[in-house]
């Protein structure tokens, strides 16, 4: 056997002959076998005479198909010329380079391989030794795809950034970012650069915060930092800048990039400017008296969750501070769950006031305190708030059928004259439809008559509150009353 090592290989045998010499036929075969996925024996014309294939590859049915054939005709077009090259080497008596040939095996698949040709006779037989490449194949098909998501990524990155940075710069509102760390501006659109100078928007510059503001009012900036940082929601904040003559007011929100805080400063339009001494003094004293009153006061939003609250709110609610009714739906406190809140709200929708609601208030330590609900609706812009005051019920008279009263102290000691003289069935029925009617009333006059507001609060369909008011005599012909 000839030295079947290319001379451009790093090592190659010392002595093949002594080594090689007395090895047979068969380990010969084995030898082939256990180094390629697959092994072809080619003539000197070219020709498949014989096919050796691991058992696991692709390539277990290929020996009845390519025997007899021209490798050529095995492999795909473009490596044909690699195979010419390879055989004509041979036939000058050299030994060829490895090549990579793309195999067709019979069911169409393409199967790289890294082939080597050698020479094995004098009669020009030759064996072409392959590896199969496509798990390399396969990642570098990986590695390619992960290159080419990671630039679109970095396409659309550099696109949001631009549309960002275009839309910052054009932006008529004033703006500017700062880092919440260093407490340091980082960037400043041309809008703010009337307010707060030039010089801050010069590349490379990182002028504090506290510079530009007046050294009077780096403690009310200061404050609200803080303020903003701890409950992470937005806020307002009149300030004056030296390089402003009038203050201004702005607002402060927070958020996160990269694992670092930012804050967003935005100064207000000559639309938006700040109301007048007079207005901020009548708008505080009245904020001040709302926070003292006796009754609890609650501002909900749009979606029922509550905004705001004052110190008799939190009393009646059995709570300790504003952060553990912030946040939550109203009827977490107020009302019958599911059922008086959206009473009312629908009332509000309708009408825009409610007067004496009768409802209950569930305390955060398991208390309940029976009370009655003033409340409005009040649009802001396009927004809508509500909101409610709750007073003990206790407080004043109730009027009308609020007051059960004598009514039903009589009616009990009624039942109580009639044992022994009707059977306990009988007062068991009568009872019962005593407890349903004032159920049914109560619920009428809590609604304010709307039947089927009342039908919600009882649990029923409207066709089942007519049937029973209509079996007690409560109310005029139903059909002639509005349910709105």
């Amino acid at each position: 056997m000839t030295n079947a090592v290319s001379p451009n290989t790093g090592h190659s045998f010392t002595a093949p002959e002594k080594i090689f010499a007395a090895m047979g036929a068969s380990e010969a075969a084995r030898l082939v076998a256990s180094a390629s996925d697959l092994a072809l024996v080619i003539d000197a014309n070219g020709i498949v005479i014989d096919v050796s294939a691991r058992p696991d590859s692709h390539f277990t049915g290929v020996k009845e198909d390519w025997t007899g054939k021209p490798w050529i005709d095995t492999v795909a077009a473009d490596c044909k010329h690699k195979v010419e090259e390879m055989l004509a080497t041979i036939a000058k008596g050299d030994n060829p380079d490895r090549r990579e040939i793309n195999q067709i095996v019979p069911d169409g698949a393409i199967i790289p391989l890294s082939v080597t040709l050698i020479s094995c006779g004098p009669d020009g037989t030759m064996i072409a030794i392959g590896r199969d490449l496509q798990h390399i194949a396969s990642l570098q098909q990986s590695l390619v795809n992960a290159q080419l998501n990671i630039e679109r990524e970095y396409s659309h990155l550099r696109q949001a950034e631009m549309r960002y940075r275009l839309l910052f710069q054009v932006a008529s509102e004033a703006m500017l970012v700062v880092d919440a760390e260093t407490e340091r501006v980082i960037e400043v659109n041309p809008a703010a650069e009337h307010i707060i100078g030039e010089t801050t928007s010069r590349r490379g510059t990182t002028q504090l915060l506290f510079s530009l503001v007046d050294p009077e009012d780096a403690v009310v900036l200061r404050a609200f930092l803080a303020k903003t940082s701890a409950s992470g929601q937005a806020g307002q904040q009149r300030l004056r800048f030296l390089a402003s003559p009038e203050p201004v007011m702005i607002s402060l929100s927070i958020f996160r990039e990269n694992n670092k805080l930012y804050y967003l400063i935005r100064f207000s339009g000559e639309g938006d400017t700040a109301p007048g001494p007079s207005d901020i003094t009548a708008r505080g004293a009245m904020l001040s008296v709302v926070a003292k009153i006796p009754d609890a006061f609650v501002v909900v939003d749009a979606a029922c969750t509550i905004v705001s609250v004052n110190p008799a709110f939190l009393n009646i609610c059995e709570v300790a501070t504003d952060a553990q009714a912030l946040g939550k739906p109203l009827d977490t406190f107020l009302g019958r769950p599911g059922v008086d809140v959206s009473v009312l709200l629908k009332n509000l929708k309708e009408h825009g006031s409610v007067r004496r609601f009768a409802t209950i208030c569930r305390g955060g330590l398991g208390g309940t305190v029976e009370v009655e609900v003033a409340a409005v609706s009040a649009p802001v812009g396009d927004q809508i708030w509500y909101g409610f005051t709750i007073r003990e019920a206790g407080r004043h008279p109730r009027a009308g059928n609020d007051n059960p009263g004598p009514a039903t102290t009589e009616a009990g000691d009624n039942f109580a004259a009639l044992v022994g003289r009707v059977s306990l069935k009988e007062l068991v029925r009568e009872s019962t439809d005593l407890i349903e009617k004032r159920c049914i009333e109560a619920a009428l006059n809590i609604t304010g008559g709307n039947r089927a507001s009342a039908a919600e609060m009882l649990g029923l369909s409207r066709q089942s509150l007519y049937v029973k008011l209509r079996r007690h005599g409560i109310g005029d012909d139903i059909d002639g009353d509005s349910d709105i």
